[in-house]
């Protein structure tokens, strides 16, 4: 019926499945602990309706069986809190400013923390560069609806996002990819000779056309970024798997300009 209760005694049971199911079943290698109690939590998850209430266990719970001495039940924990579509990286972060977490579960909220930003939302700029400009991005045209296109003219030259120097445009991208979409890219810009400091509020990239999805690569380096702000160490040996967002092309490529 999938009942809250449902969850607490899969959960519960994992944590017994040390001492008793992965006893019985030590000569099965190939039956893992962490597939029983993914069996049972995801029954009662494709139980959920739309129309029915909210019946996960509350993130609290999930973070303190990320340090389960189970590691079925630690993996299973990770994978309840990704699959929370609610759960974004302002309140991960708030989770991982905790000074009593283990390293175990610090570790696993660095890695969440990770995975939720590579799905996005992803700002953008509502701009045009091209792909291959060195000595800072000049803009070759702004997008409509966008508020770049109110304070960025075709011609600028920008030198510098969040103070960091831009020596090419991948850079500027990272830049842009390190932000939520709402949030303010700080840039110096070059101007008919002149310096200017614009600060620039940022868009969605869902509402550029003809984007190409982000790299692997352009995430890592904006979760550097964004990261080095929270003035905490990147998580390094994770992979980024992001959902990919079709909108055509490959970043980077060819010599048209590239919308970022």
């Amino acid at each position: 019926s999938g009942t809250g209760a449902e969850w607490r005694i899969g959960l519960t049971w994992g944590r017994r499945i040390d001492d008793t199911v992965c006893g019985m079943i030590k000569s099965t290698t190939t039956i893992s602990c962490f597939a029983l109690v993914v069996l049972l939590a995801g029954t009662t998850a494709s139980a959920q309706r739309d129309d029915l209430p909210d019946t996960r266990p509350p993130v609290e719970e999930m973070v303190e069986w990320l340090d389960s001495p189970v590691f079925a039940a630690r993996q299973q924990a990770l994978v309840a809190l990704l699959e929370r579509r609610d759960l974004d990286l302002v309140e991960i972060d708030a989770w991982r400013s905790r000074e009593d977490l283990s390293p175990e579960q610090r570790l696993r909220l660095d890695e969440l923390a990770l995975q939720v930003f590579a799905r996005g939302p992803r700002a953008a700029l509502g701009i045009s560069f091209p792909p291959d400009d060195r000595g800072g991005v000049r803009i070759m045209d702004v997008v409509a609806g966008f508020a770049a296109a109110d304070l960025l003219v075709p011609g600028d030259r920008i030198l510098t996002a969040d103070g960091v120097p831009l020596s090419r445009q991948a850079m500027l991208r990272a830049a842009i990819l390190s932000h939520a979409p709402g949030e303010h890219l700080e840039l110096t810009v070059e101007r008919g000779g002149e310096i200017l400091d614009i600060s620039v509020p940022l868009g969605s990239f869902g509402n550029l056309r003809g984007a190409a999805t982000p790299r692997a690569s352009d995430l890592v380096a904006a979760w550097s970024l964004r990261q080095s702000r929270r003035g905490v160490a990147t998580l390094l040996g994770t992979p980024i798997r992001p959902e990919p967002v079709e909108l055509g092309g490959e970043a980077g490529g060819g010599d048209a300009p590239e919308p970022g």
